[in-house]
């Protein structure tokens, strides 16, 4: 049986980094990956469930978190080539995303626990008795079962104008979570890599590319800025849609 303070913590908003998560009336940019890094203790787990998660975070304290890990870097990088903007440090000081002096922009994961990497031998029997699923697998089936509906009531209520999703091997859980059946999803390329992309059902443009990272993702300034100014010119169009 699922641990009921689990299950009230993972169908809140955690795993998310936070920020501004927006409105109709001033949407935001969300930047979504998989799961935090890093890993949790299982020992630490009940009380980790304890935190109240029922409203989104506002983000860092400080701007400088964001030059702190590979993975930001790389994404104020790619925020940075979405706005045209060359250099991403100044960038990062005058925007400051994903902070609590920030607006236009929160950073969140499809999947709340943290682990070292994606690999299920990580899942210990700590995890199990302190979620009451027995392994990864189950944990995955379940978060896509209860959370992935949530994150799309999120994004239905706060209408951000685009969402970024980071890992396009796990495309069509991005789909589940953002877009849901029927969306039409359209292939891009942007230097040497490609990205996938679609518009939900609430206006919002939902790009999926690869992680921000590692030797198959966007490791590169070069693809950095190549798919951050394709995404630019796709939120563009679509801005010009609904303008007419």
């Amino acid at each position: 049986m699922v641990n009921e303070n689990f299950k009230k913590w993972a169908l809140g908003f955690s795993g998310c980094d936070g920020g501004d998560i927006g409105s109709a009336q001033s949407p935001s940019v969300w930047l979504c990956g998989l799961e935090w890094g890093g890993g949790f203790k299982p020992e630490e787990l009940a009380d980790e469930f304890k935190d109240d998660v029922s409203e989104p975070s506002v983000g860092y304290k400080s701007h400088e978190r964001n030059l702190a890990y590979q993975y930001n870097i790389k994404a104020i990088k790619l925020l940075c080539a979405l706005n045209g903007a060359s250099d991403h440090i100044k960038f990062n000081e005058t925007v400051k995303p994903f902070t609590q002096d920030a607006k236009g922009y929160f950073k969140l994961n499809l999947y709340p626990l943290a682990f070292k990497n994606t690999n299920h031998s990580l899942w210990s029997e700590g995890f199990a008795e302190a979620t009451g699923l027995k392994n990864k697998g189950e944990y995955i089936r379940w978060i896509e079962q209860n959370r992935f509906p949530k994150l799309r009531a999120w994004a239905k209520e706060y209408k951000p104008r685009l969402i970024i999703c980071v890992g396009i091997s796990y495309k069509n859980e991005f789909i589940a979570a953002f877009g849901g059946e029927g969306v039409q999803v359209n292939e891009a390329i942007a230097g040497d890599k490609k990205f996938y992309y679609f518009k939900n059902e609430d206006n919002t443009i939902v790009a999926i590319t690869y992680f921000l990272g590692n030797r198959y993702g966007l490791n590169s300034d070069v693809a950095i800025k190549a798919t951050g100014e394709k995404i630019a010119k796709i939120l563009a169009q679509n801005n010009k849609i609904k303008g007419t």
